[in-house]
């Protein structure tokens, strides 16, 4: 599956979370071109985010007084952004850190988001690899807070908890690559629970609790040894709420990943966990199983393509001969409905035959479900999708 199609699927499972914001119409106040929402408006959409707060618009240029966000059982979604070692910006006596490139008006905003009620939510790049959340009234700027620095489209999915809103930041700035934080929404305050989330290619709000934010993003378990587009992928969950990272995990790897999860995941986010659908041989370095391999000795030579052949040079045991006229060379076969009795006669069956030379203790897996783990004292060791297969070494050939 491609990335793009991953993508699609993770969104619509997500139940239409994200909800991508691009310039708002009917804007009072402007950042470099991007414009802030009306605070009197209600953002509107395909999901129909909706207002947290109902007080009055608060005037620009002025001190705001009791008009603040404030929680609903209403969710509020705009489009998923990079991460950033920043500290927390939070307001303090002398108010907010309001970065410099906001007061020159020189900050490219990167979103705005109607939180209702007169209070915006907007995300700047503030230089230096650095972005910023700036919760704005009118105008004004009310409070800050450090975020990774996400991509020029960033996400911004705000969900109600306890007496706050928990929103989590994040965008695809490059090929497989994800950024998020998430902050806090406070009274007249914002605070960066979470500085830093890495995934591939999503990170996205997969539920809410009375735990707060569950967070997915796609994990890419690079320790198998391929290439970011061959390797199993699975989803990693995080548990986020005021305090921080409560919990997190990954589900089991799969060369093509599952729907987005709704409960948090247990399982190790590194290493070499065995390969859903595979068994326990796969739970060590991997490899392209198409179109074939060579031993490392040079005995066993095999090609696949929709079923598998292989051919063995020399045996401490007796081999088929062929009479037919046809190519000889000994095969042992596999396909969807087994494995079949050693042939003496190979034919065209190794023609496409790949000439990579395999290594030890590596198991050899294709999406169609089959699989050949190589060693040294064992030979290989061969299935397909039902489990069914072989074992071809000098010392024997078996079948189950």
């Amino acid at each position: 599956m491609t990335g793009t199609t991953r993508r699609r699927r993770a969104a619509a499972l997500a139940g239409g979370l994200l909800t991508v914001l691009s310039v708002i119409a009917g804007c009072t106040s402007g950042v470099r071109g991007e414009a802030l929402p009306d605070p009197s408006r209600v953002v509107t959409g395909a999901s129909t985010p909706t207002t947290l707060a109902t007080s009055s618009t608060p005037a620009s240029g002025t001190t705001t007084t009791g008009s603040t966000p404030q929680q609903t059982d209403r969710v509020v979604t705009t489009t998923p952004s990079t991460p950033s070692t920043a500290s927390p910006r939070s307001t303090d006596g002398a108010g907010p850190e309001v970065p410099d490139c906001w007061t020159a008006g020189s900050c490219p905003a990167q979103s705005a988001t109607d939180l209702g009620g007169g209070w915006s939510l907007v995300t700047v790049d503030v230089g230096a690899d650095e972005g910023a959340a700036l919760l704005i009234a009118g105008a004004d700027v009310i409070a800050s807070a450090a975020i990774e620095l996400t991509g020029p489209r960033p996400a911004v999915d705000c969900r109600p908890h306890d007496a706050t809103l928990l929103c989590l930041v994040s965008g695809v700035p490059g090929a497989h690559t994800a950024f998020g934080s998430v902050i806090e929404v406070g009274d007249r305050t914002l605070r960066t629970v979470v500085p830093s989330l890495v995934a591939q290619e999503e990170l996205a709000v997969a539920a809410t609790d009375d735990g707060g934010l569950l967070v997915a993003g796609i994990a890419d378990f690079s320790d198998y040894g391929l290439a970011y587009a061959q390797s199993p992928k699975s989803w990693h969950t995080w548990q986020v709420d005021g305090s921080g990272i409560t919990a997190d995990g990954c589900g089991p790897p799969a060369l093509d990943a599952p729907p987005m999860p709704a409960v948090p995941l247990t399982g190790p986010c590194e290493g070499t966990p065995e390969v859903e659908g595979f068994g326990p041989d796969s739970a060590r370095k991997l490899g392209a199983l198409s179109p074939g391999f060579i031993t490392p000795t040079g005995n066993i030579v095999c090609a696949f393509d929709t079923s598998l052949a292989c051919r063995i040079e020399k045996a401490d045991f007796t081999l088929p001969t062929c009479t037919t006229g046809v190519q000889p060379g000994t095969v042992a076969l596999l396909d969807a409905s087994g494995a079949k009795p050693l042939e003496g006669c190979q034919g065209d069956r190794l023609v496409n035959a790949g000439t990579a030379i395999a290594a030890y203790d590596t198991f050899y897996l294709d999406p169609s479900g089959y699989g050949c783990l190589v060693t040294e004292s064992k030979g290989i060791t061969c299935r397909n999708p039902a489990g069914k297969g072989f074992t071809l070494a000098r010392s024997g050939y078996t079948t189950f």
